[in-house]
């Protein structure tokens, strides 16, 4: 039976995303960011040259993708595992964004069933079918595999990670590719590079003993073993550790006097973006970095906590510009399902809250948009199955109605959302 309501998840998410990617959506697949543009052009660069390299964009310098010790394109500056994704799969159907919407239209439809899987594992059949079916319609999933981002591929390897850990028990070995998943997942977005630190805090508090180190053990082997080999690449070239070599830049763009909200300045015509230009790719991302933490450190704690606010504010925005209505009607029982949870000490929510902290983390040191907010999207559909599911058992009346308010106050303000968002602009 569960393979049946799997199955039938899966076609239904298929259903509306080939719906909305090819007949809905605007725009039609294709290139419509710098991110975009530089994804495409690496992968491009890999089938062509079998070279990965980064080479100037518009709006940007073309000295700043250029490392001035060796006179040649950036070769560290993405992480990798998005543009390996995209050559593979241009080589099998050339340089075609509708072929890359395609594979991952699948990729975001098996993500539903990943959902699924969780819900049903912690939640019951009930929750976790109500939750599979949500994510199918859920905006934040569905309107991803359409833009040559990253977002649809890290969704899916990070949600296949959580489902490993959260099956894994104390099975080692199964531990151990849940590990490996998540490093996939790193090598695509490095979004989660801290998580493992929150995972063994996680696997301490369920095994606060020997085995629960021994966990942690397996879980960073598990963790680093994918990475090294692009470590070492890159150590190879910079004679340093380094996973990737925007990490600088986008810290100072996030963090720097210019940016009073914190929320990126690269439109900023004050932004001196070649200003180190001629130092060599790494050195350069270091000296970006430095200039971003430097200028953290020499905030007071109230402007640090003012400036995180309006970052988290920005990444929690719901409008985009258009009103979001599955994301604002999904948080409230989210957030009860968190309250919950961790009042009940439930060892899968304190999972899934370790990782809503994580993505908080990562936008507190780097800034974002609403579009960073989509990989979270499974968190906040599980969450709020969990919170939903225990209104449902406590007060199955008042639940109805709270539901049927719920519902129709949100229509109220997607309708009303554009005098709605100019008014929360301004509190920003």
């Amino acid at each position: 039976m569960a393979w049946r309501r799997g199955t039938a998840i899966f076609l239904a998410a298929l259903a509306v995303r080939f719906l909305y990617v090819f007949w809905i959506g605007d725009p039609a697949p294709g290139i419509y960011s710098f991110d975009s543009a530089q994804y495409d052009q690496i992968a491009w660069s890999l089938v062509e040259r079998r070279e990965y390299r980064a080479e100037a964009i518009p709006g940007f310098p073309v000295e700043f993708f250029q490392d001035r010790n060796v006179e040649i394109p950036l070769r560290s500056f993405r992480i990798p595992g998005y543009p390996f994704f995209l050559a593979a799969v241009y080589t099998v159907f050339g340089r075609s964004f509708t072929a890359v919407a395609v594979v991952q239209i699948l990729f975001s439809a098996l993500t539903c069933v990943l959902i699924y899987r969780i819900g049903r594992r912690w939640l019951g059949e009930t929750a976790g079918c109500w939750a599979g079916i949500f994510s199918c319609v859920y905006y934040g999933l569905f309107h991803q595999p359409g833009y040559i981002l990253s977002e649809t591929l890290f969704t899916f390897l990070f949600c296949g990670s959580l489902l490993l850990f959260i099956s894994a028990g104390a099975r080692r070995p199964a531990l151990f590719l849940a590990a490996v998943t998540l490093a996939l997942a790193t090598l695509v977005r490095s979004t989660s590079m801290v998580f493992p630190g929150f995972i063994c805090l996680w696997a301490l508090i369920k095994e606060p003993s020997r085995r629960g180190l021994q966990a942690c053990l397996v879980i960073l082997l598990g963790f680093l073993i994918p990475l090294t080999p692009w470590l070492v690449r890159n150590y190879r070239i910079h004679h340093q550790v380094l996973l990737n070599s925007d990490f600088g830049v986008v810290i100072w763009l996030s963090n720097n006097p210019i940016n009073l909200k914190g929320q990126g300045a690269t439109n900023s015509t004050d932004i001196d973006m070649d200003k180190y230009v001629h130092l060599p790719e790494a050195e350069k991302n270091r000296a970006f970095a430095k200039e971003g933490f430097d200028y953290v450190r020499s905030l007071s704690a109230g402007r640090f906590a003012r400036i995180s606010l309006l970052k988290i504010a920005s990444f929690l925005y719901p409008f985009l510009p258009h009103y979001d209505v599955t994301y604002v009607w999904m948080i409230p029982f989210s957030i009860w399902g968190m309250v919950i949870g961790i009042r009940n000490r439930d060892l899968t929510s304190v999972f899934l809250v370790f990782a809503i902290l994580m993505f908080l983390i990562g936008i507190v040191l780097t800034g974002g948009t609403p579009r960073y907010r989509d990989p979270m999207s499974p968190l906040i559909i599980l969450l709020g199955a969990s919170g939903l599911l225990n209104l449902y058992r406590v007060r199955p009346a008042l639940c109805s109605v709270a539901l049927v308010a719920w519902t129709s106050l949100n229509a109220a303000m997607y309708f009303y959302s554009e005098p709605i968002r100019q008014f929360a602009k301004s509190l920003l």
